[in-house]
């Protein structure tokens, strides 16, 4: 008996987790174009996803954006970017929504004349 309700709490905190905006705290895969990447980065346990990141992997002289899907529970939905203009030895590019309603869905990379790579959802 005692496993059987363990069961059900366990498939209910599940589904909650799936269904609920903003409930998830992991971090999308990273969405890659080349050695380009960018990433949706969930900065602690039950936080909306905080960061947006954008690599540029490559010394190749195109800049790199990472394009994301932003939503909230109110239904707004739209595509913002972050560019990271800089090249691969300074550091990543990010956009910072913590402390607002807004959290991101998906996201891939893009670079300067060379097109984009697969989105990658978070789980």
């Amino acid at each position: 008996m005692r496993m059987w309700k363990l069961s059900i709490v366990s498939a209910l905190v599940g589904v909650l987790s799936a269904v609920l905006p903003g409930s998830a705290s992991a971090n999308s895969p990273r969405a890659y174009h080349g050695n380009d990447w960018g990433q949706i980065i969930t900065v602690s346990p039950g936080d909306y996803n905080d960061y947006i990141v954008a690599c540029d992997g490559e010394a190749d002289g195109h800049y790199v954006w990472s394009e994301y899907h932003l939503v909230n529970a109110a239904g707004y939905s739209a595509y913002w970017k972050v560019y990271d203009f800089d090249g691969p030895n300074n550091g990543c590019a990010h956009h910072d929504w913590r402390g607002t309603p807004y959290w991101a869905r998906a996201v891939h990379v893009c670079e300067y004349e060379g097109g984009c790579g697969a989105w990658a959802y978070i789980p």
